[in-house]
């Protein structure tokens, strides 16, 4: 874990601006910033690494940050989220206008750039993650950046809160707390882009059909370990047909086999990030939760992720520490 910090208000006046330049495009990828203030660029810049996150609380005056057209080698494709404190954030792209204000967080993705103004002085906390490590498809993360969500809701309010957490205290945490929370916001990030919209409540359902969809869901989950289960043992257990079932879970965004297969790659993406698994194979990994053909695991995960599961862990892994 890595912690640096720039305040400019160390610096002498005409050196402030060009090293907030410099530093900002170091931690966050290259990009044209401009600003009015360049006589008292007066700034500040906390940066951290945690494993595959990289995190920052940033506050600045007014400027425009423009990013590079053709992206960068040494800077992989990220999903930047920033959630405003203070002030409020414009992105400005061909495809949309989108303005966070105070207690919004905006999804940004650094492989269609765009500029990002900020009229008034911010203070926002910006998370960048490596887009592979998300899982998401081109279009689910285009539902992250088409709109800010609210700090208010329950899925953007836990972003934020775990955002200030690490913040505060994650220089303080072990390498095992830093893991399942960088799991938990991929977590959030993932249900946010797949039901973009309907974060904030539940969808209207009558509360029988509620409760049985929750005992469904609760069924799966304390049988995701079990390579026998299928939707039609999940359908046989609730005493209903498959095109019952798959009509309730339809109805409510998912299907049975890809609720199950998800959810269980997720289980696995996490134990490959657990450091305390860090000696545990691959193989034995997919086992754990379903897999049990090595080279079925090995595809799955892959066309979830975009990388086997090996390369996966090598990538994004905190390692035992």
């Amino acid at each position: 874990m890595a912690h640096v910090r720039l305040d400019t208000a160390d610096l002498p006046v005409e050196h402030r601006f060009d090293a907030w330049t410099e530093f900002t495009t170091k931690a966050h990828g290259p990009a044209s910033i401009e600003t009015r203030h360049h006589a008292n660029f007066v700034a500040r810049i906390d940066a951290y690494e945690f494993g595959p996150l990289r995190l920052s609380h940033l506050s600045h005056p007014p400027l425009r940050a423009r990013g590079a057209p053709e992206g960068d080698a040494a800077f992989p494709a990220v999903v930047m989220l920033a959630h405003v404190v203070r002030g409020s954030l414009t992105e400005r792209s061909p495809a949309r206008t989108v303005t966070a204000g105070a207690g919004s967080l905006m999804v940004l993705d650094t492989r269609w750039p765009s500029t990002v103004v900020n009229p008034v002085a911010v203070a926002h906390n910006v998370l960048q993650l490596p887009a592979a490590a998300l899982g998401l498809t081109l279009g689910q993360v285009g539902a992250l950046v088409s709109a800010p969500m609210s700090a208010s809701d329950p899925v953007g309010g836990l972003i934020a809160h775990i955002l200030a957490d690490l913040l505060r205290s994650g220089e303080r945490y072990e390498p095992a707390v830093l893991a399942q929370l960088t799991s938990t916001l991929i977590d959030l990030l993932g249900t946010a882009a797949r039901w973009p919209g309907h974060t904030a409540t539940l969808s209207p359902r009558a509360l029988p059909e509620r409760s049985r969809l929750l005992q469904i869901y609760t069924f799966m989950h304390q049988r995701l370990a079990d390579p026998g289960l299928t939707p039609e043992v999940v359908a046989a257990a609730h005493a209903m047909s498959l095109r019952q079932l798959n009509r309730i879970l339809e109805e409510d965004g998912e299907s049975p086999a890809r609720w199950i297969r998800r959810q269980r790659l997720d289980r696995c993406r996490r134990d490959l990030l657990d450091p305390e698994l860090a000696d545990r194979p691959v193989a034995a990994i997919g086992a754990r939760w379903g897999f049990a053909d090595p080279a079925t695991f090995n595809r799955a995960f892959q066309r979830q992720f975009g990388l086997p599961p090996g390369e996966y862990r090598r990538r994004f892994g905190l390692g035992r520490r």
